[in-house]
């Protein structure tokens, strides 16, 4: 899952896989944005078949913590 998050911040964030690991932070180390944040979110749905609350997108700080979130729904 983790790799299918990678991913998908590489692509929004134009960033290299290789160049940032699950524990970079979005915003600070890779300049994720608010309407990258919600273009990850919203791309995240689409392939996990989940809904994910909008009041989880400032927990948006990692891959690793994204994993969490989506782990977490997906156990609901």
């Amino acid at each position: 899952m983790e790799n299918i998050i990678k991913k998908i911040v590489s692509e929004v964030s134009e960033v290299n896989e290789a160049d940032f690991d699950e524990n970079t932070e979005l915003v600070d180390e890779l300049n994720v944005d608010s309407m990258m944040a919600l273009e990850i979110m919203t791309k995240l749905e689409k392939e996990f078949e989940i809904t994910i609350p909008e009041d989880q997108l400032p927990k948006f700080t990692s891959v690793k913590e994204i994993g969490k979130i989506i782990m977490k729904i997906k156990c609901e």
